[in-house]
């Protein structure tokens, strides 16, 4: 709150954009979902305002991830996907990656289980693409999970044991335990 105050006054939109980000992530966090959107759109139309289509898709994916957590699966579907087009647009990698992953878990709970293989995947292969351990050790488990679901149990087994390996060799004992429940 602090953070968006000076920001205002500054009038530094991205500055803005990013507190109202981060305050929308922590009512989630908390179980406030009205308050999160309030904020997440809020920061959605200072970043389109400041003309940054990457901040702007982190937003719309936030704002996918609420109506996710609310079961509002169609309502999450477009902005997601916006969120997608946006971060393609933008050059941005990692952010591809993450839509992806969340429209793979969108699919795996609508029971659109070879979509949700589809995207998980896609994700695994920005991440490999971008060297980023910890979250291809987290797709791996996610796209085992897709597999699993899908009644793929070898398919399944082989992605759990590589997430399990992977999370090993970071010293991630959370992710370990997360592994482990497969």
């Amino acid at each position: 709150e602090e953070a968006l105050a000076l920001y205002q006054e500054l009038d530094d939109l991205k500055g803005i954009a990013g507190a109202l980000g981060g305050l929308g992530t922590i009512a989630r966090l908390r179980g406030d979902l009205n308050a999160a959107r309030s904020h997440h759109q809020n920061a959605l139309a200072a970043w389109r305002e400041a003309g940054d289509a990457a901040g702007a898709a982190g937003a719309l994916i936030d704002l996918g991830f609420i109506r996710e957590v609310e079961g509002d699966y169609a309502g999450a579907e477009p902005e997601l996907l916006e969120g997608l087009n946006l971060f393609r647009q933008a050059g941005d990698l990692s952010g591809q990656a993450h839509a992806l992953s969340r429209l793979g878990f969108l699919a795996t709970a609508t029971g659109s289980l070879p979509k949700g293989i589809e995207r998980f995947g896609e994700s695994l292969d920005l991440w490999r693409t971008l060297g980023n351990q910890q979250m291809i050790a987290a797709d791996l488990h996610n796209l085992g999970e897709a597999h699993h679901l899908s009644g793929s149990l070898d398919e399944a087994e082989g992605l759990y044991r590589e997430a399990l390996a992977l999370f090993d060799a970071l010293g991630d004992a959370g992710g370990r335990g997360f592994a482990l429940c497969h």
